[in-house]
């Protein structure tokens, strides 16, 4: 549950604050944009999260939450009306998103909760 909780804050102000600070790169109309986007990678996450964390895949696990944090981000484009990704915009976030995925597993793993009920 801890999991879930840290990915539904961390991502949506992951995404906003890089499309606020790399606007020419990734640009959403709507302030509801980048949440929605954040809120997606987090369920996409914690999904893979449970199906793989364990405190021998954290980098594997860091390095799958950054492809798919790239791939839903420059895909997003695409759903949502009047929003622009660049290549260069979508790796960034995701290096961003890849960072805090990092430091949630690493919690995770060294205070024993990466099972499901926790």
């Amino acid at each position: 549950m801890t999991g879930i909780i840290l990915k539904i804050i961390f991502c949506p102000i992951a995404v906003a604050a890089v499309s606020f600070v790399l606007p020419t790169h990734i640009y959403y109309p709507s302030f509801y944009y980048p949440l929605f986007v954040g809120l997606v990678i987090a369920l996409v996450g914690h999904a893979m999260e449970i199906m793989l964390l364990q405190s021998e895949t954290v980098w594997l696990s860091t390095m799958l939450d950054i492809g798919a944090a790239a791939l839903i981000t420059y895909f997003s484009q695409y759903l949502l009306d009047g929003s622009y990704v660049t290549f260069w915009g979508a790796f960034i976030t995701a290096l961003v998103v890849g960072a805090t995925e990092h430091l949630q597993h690493s919690y995770l793993v060294s205070s024993g909760k990466t099972r499901k009920g926790d």
